[in-house]
């Protein structure tokens, strides 16, 4: 599995919206969300935090081999 992640930023209101895909090897998307995030203090914790969403969203779709 492989997982592709990005996310925007909104510094005056400190939040972020996460994209989340995951695809297959052969590169079929077996599964995609986005997510909302609110009162995070700067873009280093929104991408850290994006990330571990990522983990979390592979985890509950069922694939351990990430």
């Amino acid at each position: 599995m492989k997982i592709n992640f990005d996310f925007s930023f909104n510094v005056h209101e400190n939040r972020f919206f996460s994209g989340i895909i995951v695809q297959n090897e052969m590169g079929l998307i077996m599964g995609a969300c986005t997510y909302p995030h609110s009162h995070v203090a700067d873009v280093f914790v929104a991408k850290a935090q994006v990330c571990e969403r990522a983990i979390w969203f592979a985890r509950d779709l069922g694939f351990y081999s990430v």
